[in-house]
């Protein structure tokens, strides 16, 4: 199976398996993705795929792992990363929309006593940075394995604005403090569902 038929098959498995159980909320007549490009210390810089359901009320994007470290002989720039997601999203004039996390926050942690660890995300529109919705979520050693986390309910925005179509900003950081413990190490990585991010898009209009 080549690259596309593989991602293809990611998008409708998981279309259905994020499908709404309500009935279909009012979206515009025509979305796109024009384009989704990725940065940052923990990811290199590239154009990523992405893809909208049928429905236009799920947004996924190819996310890959995040992760962040910190102990004896570890760079201290290992011990902070992040990767930011602009996805240019065009529609119907007259509409404005917000995402929230659809399948929430999945990694792996292995913290010595007293190392802590944070997952960020902080998603906003190109020139509103500070109406930015932020997402923190902190770790404390000793742990170890598997975490989930979902983000709360009402953490839906920002709106995009009325005015002009700007790109959804998607920034995700981890990092790794040893403080507490100077002698001990940790890490934390994050390990998305099918290496892939969903987002849910809430229309509203203008």
């Amino acid at each position: 199976m080549n690259g596309s038929m593989a991602w293809a098959g990611v998008v409708v498995g998981l279309g259905v398996l994020a499908a709404p159980e309500v009935a279909a909320a009012e979206t515009p007549p025509s979305v796109s993705i024009v384009q989704a490009t990725r940065g940052g210390s923990g990811c290199p810089a590239a154009i990523v795929p992405a893809a909208l359901t049928g429905d236009y009320e799920r947004l996924l994007v190819v996310d890959g792992q995040l992760e962040a470290e910190a102990g004896p002989g570890v760079p201290l720039s290992k011990g902070r990363v992040f990767c930011q997601i602009v996805i240019d999203v065009e529609h119907t004039p007259g509409w404005s929309y917000a995402v929230s996390s659809a399948t929430g926050h999945r990694g792996r942690l292995d913290l010595d006593d007293d190392i802590t660890a944070v997952l960020s995300v902080e998603r906003y529109f190109t020139g509103a940075k500070s109406e930015a919705q932020r997402f923190e979520q902190k770790f404390q050693g000793p742990s170890g394995g598997e975490f989930y986390r979902r983000e709360g309910d009402d953490d839906i925005g920002p709106w995009s604005p009325c005015d002009a179509q700007r790109a959804l900003n998607i920034h995700t950081s981890v990092r790794v403090s040893k403080r507490e413990n100077p002698q001990g190490a940790g890490s934390i990585m994050l390990t998305p569902f099918w290496g892939v991010q969903v987002f849910k898009l809430h229309w509203r209009k203008c």
